[in-house]
């Protein structure tokens, strides 16, 4: 899509939101709001410990 295509689109859109009743608009902006207002701690899998890169055989016990 050219930039033209994009923001006839946008208008398109927001024209059609306009018409919608307040509760439904209201419903539009917070389902597009987090729900955590802190980020969550970013996770890196590729760092592995030692002993979760060894295979575990069971213990003699069980």
């Amino acid at each position: 899509m050219t930039d033209k295509e994009i923001r006839q689109q946008i208008a398109r859109a927001t024209a059609e939101v306009q018409t919608w009743p307040s509760w439904k608009r209201n419903i539009l902006v917070h389902s597009s709001q987090p729900t955590n207002s802190t980020a969550r701690t970013p996770v890196d899998n590729r760092q592995t410990s030692s002993s979760q890169s060894e295979p575990q055989s069971p213990s003699p016990n069980e």
